[in-house]
């Protein structure tokens, strides 16, 4: 709250300096830009963690089984390109080696946005599954059964909510990918090494990245662990026929 708070007024003193043609008037608009952006990330932040203490007394979770949810990278490629113009008014605004500074960041947010609409970001999926839950990355994928998840925690990085998994034993996954399954398994054991040297688990999901409440993708992963018999549900459904 703070936060939003002093970026609020800056943003609207910078404003004020605009329209009363006051100083120059290069630095005030870059000074708009700059806390604009600052105070929108700000109250996204907000948001998030308000979201977060809403949903933590949910339980029984379920979701909709056997429909990848894939990844939603909209409305971080917006993210970016917004920074990307604002950035881009503050280098204008400025001189010297900063406003080279700040327009090599922009041309950074500017390139990541098509990467993220249509790179392999946008190929990632989840599945909820009656056996486990599926992770699709963009070059391989592998089942995680919810028998062997014996943890399943938030963990917070740098505002950003990851579900950590730890499992009974990682031996028994067997990942596919396009490069062979031998490729799929060096792959699937470096991403669990790094996971257990960075957050103490084995398998780290980000459901924002899909869309997905990471307060809420938890409960539904603890519905699944704990009662076998709401897997059944997670079954492939048929949509319903009707004869003429």
């Amino acid at each position: 709250m703070l936060i939003v708070a002093v970026c609020a007024a800056f943003t609207v003193a910078s404003l004020w300096l605009v329209a009363a043609d006051r100083g120059d008037r290069r630095t005030a608009i870059g000074a708009v830009a700059f806390f604009g952006l600052c105070l929108g990330l700000a109250i996204w932040l907000l948001r998030v963690r308000g979201a977060k203490w809403r949903n933590l007394d949910a339980h029984g979770v379920e979701i909709v089984g056997g429909v990848p949810i894939r990844a939603r990278p909209r409305r971080p490629a917006a993210a970016l390109a917004v920074a990307s113009a604002a950035l881009s008014i503050v280098s204008w605004a400025m001189d010297g080696p900063l406003a080279l500074l700040a327009f090599a960041v922009a041309l950074l947010c500017a390139a990541l946005v098509p990467v993220l609409l249509f790179g392999p970001p946008s190929r990632r999926a989840l599945v909820f599954e009656p056996e486990g839950l599926q992770l699709v990355e963009p070059s391989w994928q592998v089942r995680v059964p919810w028998d062997e998840i014996v943890e399943a925690r938030l963990v917070d990085v740098q505002d950003t909510l990851l579900v950590a998994l730890t499992l009974r034993d990682t031996s028994g996954l067997v990942p596919t990918g396009r490069g062979g399954d031998l490729v799929a398994r060096r792959r699937l054991a470096r991403a669990v090494s790094l996971n257990r040297a960075f957050y103490g688990c084995d398998v780290t999901i980000g459901p924002g990245v899909h869309g997905l409440d990471a307060v809420l993708f938890l409960r539904a992963i603890e519905t699944y662990v704990s009662d076998a018999g709401a897997r059944a549900r997670l079954a492939p459904r048929t949509a319903l026929q009707v004869g003429s």
